[in-house]
């Protein structure tokens, strides 16, 4: 089933078989809970943030399926205090172009919760979660800010070094 029209549905929504496509953006209200139990969520390209509701997951686990060449972005809440009995399959994630998102920091998921997490086009890699809850595969660049704020530093540092080397020489007399 493919979703389409504005945030109007504020029910939880539960998907245990088949998918669920997003035809359009923010399909559900920001406090709509989305529960995954043997169920595909497909964004294909679609923006859904779910900021404050978390993400439930079920023993028979789910998939999240970020859509091919289109980028879509997926933001929860914090998300741990729930307990995960299942795997949650992402498929279809290109970092840098895809987001995904959990919370606005790194305890927005377990350590277990992050274990629970398969990265199907990264060889099955678990997630990591940097300091403002982005989500990627284990051993991945980080989102581009984050890469971006790193290479910014180092630029820094460098000019920092250069100015203090070049006054140091001296000219002969």
């Amino acid at each position: 089933a493919t979703l389409t029209g504005s945030a109007s549905y504020t029910g939880p929504t539960v998907i245990t078989a088949g998918a669920v496509a997003l035809g359009s953006n923010a399909i559900f209200t920001a406090t709509s809970s989305l529960t995954l139990n043997g169920g595909a969520l497909n964004l294909g390209g679609h923006t859904l943030s779910n900021s404050t509701a978390p993400l439930l997951l079920g023993a028979s686990g789910g998939t999240i399926d970020f859509g091919a060449s289109l980028a879509s972005m997926l933001a929860l809440a914090d998300s741990s205090g729930q307990t995960w009995t299942g795997t949650l399959t992402i498929t279809n994630y290109t970092t840098g172009q895809d987001s995904l998102r959990f919370g606005t920091g790194t305890s927005a998921l377990t350590t277990g919760q992050l274990a629970q997490l398969s990265f199907a086009d990264y060889g099955g890699a678990h997630g990591q979660i940097d300091s403002n809850g982005f989500v990627t595969p284990l051993g991945a660049i980080p989102e581009p800010a984050t890469t971006a704020a790193a290479l910014g530093a180092l630029a820094l540092i460098f000019a920092i070094r250069r100015s203090q080397s070049l006054s140091q020489i001296r000219p002969r007399s």
